[in-house]
């Protein structure tokens, strides 16, 4: 029998029907049949019912790319199941800093190394040129340009 119950998963809310004969509680989630003596025990059930998919993604990692396939959901703690293109498997957190995108082609990756390598030469060119320039602080300069000043030190 139907009923204006529903049980939450991957993401959607599906119909549950109730059983006549026994009591018991049914739902239908992506071709899963699944039931329960009660609403509580078929959420539970429900929550379980994984719907393959396959998410395929580039990261950049230091001065690599790198590429990967989400293939689910951890159930327990959300993390994304991923298997990189080399084989290693490995569990992502959903606040991991890796830059992640859609799937590059091979041009594509080529031109994001090629970015990542300029982007290291201009950081070790702006590196060389402020290092040696740099003050260990404004206080602590503005405190010498007055302690020069007040000996009459005009640093020419």
């Amino acid at each position: 029998m139907d009923t204006e119950l529903t049980v939450q998963a991957n993401g959607k809310t599906w119909p549950v029907t109730l059983s006549g004969a026994d009591g018991s509680f049914h739902a239908d989630i992506d071709g899963h049949k699944i039931s329960a003596p009660s609403l509580d025990a078929l959420q539970k059930q429900a929550n379980k019912v994984k719907v393959p998919f396959a998410l395929p993604f580039s990261a950049i990692s230091g001065r690599r790319v790198v590429h990967g396939t989400v293939t689910g959901l951890h159930a327990s703690n959300g993390n994304s199941l991923v298997r990189w293109d080399g084989g290693d498997t490995e569990q992502v957190q959903a606040y991991d800093s890796r830059t992640v995108m859609p799937r590059l082609d091979d041009a594509g990756a080529a031109e994001l190394e090629a970015l990542l390598a300029a982007r290291d030469e201009a950081v070790a060119a702006l590196d060389a040129f402020v290092k040696p320039r740099k003050w260990a602080g404004l206080g602590t300069a503005a405190r010498a340009a007055r302690d020069a000043a007040v000996k009459g030190d005009t640093g020419e």
